[in-house]
């Protein structure tokens, strides 16, 4: 027994090291793009990191459909086998998905609707640097909010006010991300994206991710996280450990590089980025100390009801930030269309590889599955 705890503990240190070095990966990257100085490397680093963003998309979708909706399925099915509903076959899961896609949409609508009710009692000073010229730039911003949203569902708030002047009348769409408030000249409506962190000044030409849906995201990932380091947590051999370990490590991997190209496109500065990276990583090492102390409580109907309410909900916040999000934000762009889409493919290729080959995916259709026999067939093939 104390060999395997040792062996968790291991396994708990390597997920937390290679996740978080994952994490950052894309956070280096971006810094070299900002210390390089020719425009044509610079457009070259700016078209990658737009490539990879589109395969993180199709990272996430995968995980959605084919990892988290499997596992509130099967979850839920559990649960039913001890509470069947009455009325019929409802479709529990999916009931749950939905409303965790609907809980996502939601919150964020509420968000800015306080922030437009925030704007509507801006002061005269802000209401000054509203008004003149720059009723074109706000055109011109409106186009950008538009080609960055999905069905008019936008990020930013939309303020239509009229705001008199020095005998001027204003009426227009303000976004409240970063503008208001801050000096006359500083402020670019025309400009694409501008990160503001100390010293750092971020590309030109790469769209930026809501930082709400960015946290919301986070949270979905790490609810994830804690239940994949959970099942580690629960194994009772050693081989079955270290061979779950090797796949789950490579998903881990994969999802930790697409978070953090998604953080780093967002509006949050690196401080706020890095320690995102570092609460997602602790939760697959939290899972696995939290498998370890409750190896015997996983069968029973009440966490089967939990786990699979959390990953119902998950996997709504996976389709929401996916779809409303990620994708949205690189396909409504001209450039690279093509090569776009096949790195969604991949993506989700990726994804379909390691859930394939995943033997906690096969051991839920096939008990008697031993998850030691895919370590011992890749030791093999090599």
């Amino acid at each position: 027994m104390i060999g395997i705890v040792a062996i968790k503990i291991l396994v708990l240190l390597l997920m937390l090291i290679i996740t978080f070095v994952a994490s950052m990966l894309p956070l280096v990257f971006v810094r070299r793009i900002r210390h390089t100085t020719n425009a044509t490397e610079r457009l070259k680093y700016q078209a990658v990191l737009s490539l990879l963003s589109c395969f993180a998309g199709g990272v996430f979708m995968g995980t959605c459909i084919l990892d988290l909706f499997p596992d509130t399925q099967a979850q839920i099915k559990t649960v039913l086998k001890h509470y069947p509903v009455q009325g019929g076959a409802f479709p529990v899961a999916e009931f749950i998905v939905v409303y965790g896609f609907l809980m996502v949409l939601t919150i964020e609508q509420i968000v800015l609707w306080f922030k437009e009710k925030d704007l509507e009692v801006q002061d005269p000073a802000t209401s000054r640097l509203l008004s003149g010229s720059v009723d074109s730039g706000l055109q011109a911003r409106q186009s950008l909010q538009r080609e960055h949203s999905l069905g008019g569902i936008t990020d930013r708030p939309d303020f239509t006010a009229s705001v008199r002047s020095n005998n001027s009348v204003f009426s227009g769409s303000v976004s409240s991300y970063g503008a208001i408030g801050r000096p006359a000249d500083s402020i670019d409506v025309t400009s694409e994206v501008e990160i503001h962190n100390h010293d750092m000044t971020v590309l030109e030409g790469v769209s930026l991710h809501s930082p709400l849906r960015s946290i919301m995201l986070l949270l979905a990932l790490s609810l994830h996280s804690i239940f994949e380091g959970l099942a580690v947590g629960l194994q009772e051999t050693i081989n079955n450990v270290v061979a779950l370990f090797v796949i789950v490590i490579f998903h881990k991997g994969i999802i930790a590089f697409s978070l953090g190209l998604n953080m780093v496109q967002s509006r949050l500065n690196v401080c706020n980025i890095v320690l995102s990276n570092v609460f997602f990583c602790i939760t697959a090492p939290l899972g696995i100390a939290l498998g370890v102390g409750i190896s015997s409580m996983h069968e029973s109907p009440t966490i089967a009801l939990i786990s699979g309410a959390l990953q119902g909900l998950a996997c709504g916040t996976f389709l929401y930030v996916t779809f409303f999000e990620v994708l949205p934000h690189e396909m409504n762009t001209g450039h690279h269309r093509l090569w776009k889409n096949v790195c969604v493919i991949v993506g989700f290729s990726v994804v379909c590889g390691m859930m394939y080959i995943d033997p906690e995916q096969r051991s839920s259709h096939d008990q008697s599955y031993d998850p030691s026999t895919f370590l011992n067939s890749t030791i093999t093939l090599l």
